[in-house]
């Protein structure tokens, strides 16, 4: 079994702007709409829950209403760790084996491309946990009092981190 955990509940504080960027409506649907949409058009995702903000749970609902796959909305957390907590807890009530895969993806990356949930799955499946990444192409460096450079970064080593980040369910509870 396939489970996409879709996290809804951030507040879009870098956004500074009054609705959480995962709500701004474009081309006539909200952001996460695209995001959930392209789990539920994924043919090996065979469930999606969804973690919200509790004042969003039944606008939500609403939008989802028709999709097959969307077995649970639920209130997230706090933190982006609390949201996925709170789905980790819903999803393992539908469970069947700890090799069962979550997929977890942030609904503000609507993006998400039906070749990357499908490489999430296969190599999930082969190596047990796997995480979405992208070479770094800016110049990182690293500064230890915020006004000197210590360092110029290799950036030919560096890759910043996307969703989906995949992993066995038995090794993401523990």
């Amino acid at each position: 079994m396939n489970i996409a955990l879709i996290l809804a509940a951030g507040s879009g504080t870098r956004m500074n702007n009054e609705l959480p960027k995962q709500y701004v409506v474009i081309n006539n649907k909200p952001l996460f709409l695209y995001s959930v949409e392209a789990f539920q058009n994924n043919k090996d995702i065979d469930a999606i829950v969804i973690a919200t903000t509790g004042e969003y749970i039944d606008v939500v609902r609403d939008y989802t209403k028709d999709l097959s796959k969307v077995i649970s909305v639920i209130k997230g957390g706090d933190t982006r760790q609390a949201s996925v907590y709170n789905g980790l807890k819903e999803i393992e009530k539908n469970i069947r084996n700890p090799k069962d895969l979550v997929l977890i993806h942030d609904s503000a990356r609507p993006l998400v491309s039906q070749r990357i949930i499908d490489e999430n799955i296969s190599l999930g499946r082969q190596f047990g946990a796997v995480d979405t990444v992208v070479a770094a192409s800016d110049t990182i460096i690293n500064s230890k009092d915020n006004e000197t450079i210590n360092e110029i970064l290799n950036r030919s080593e560096l890759y910043q981190t996307q969703t989906p980040q995949t992993f066995e369910f038995g090794i993401i509870k523990n």
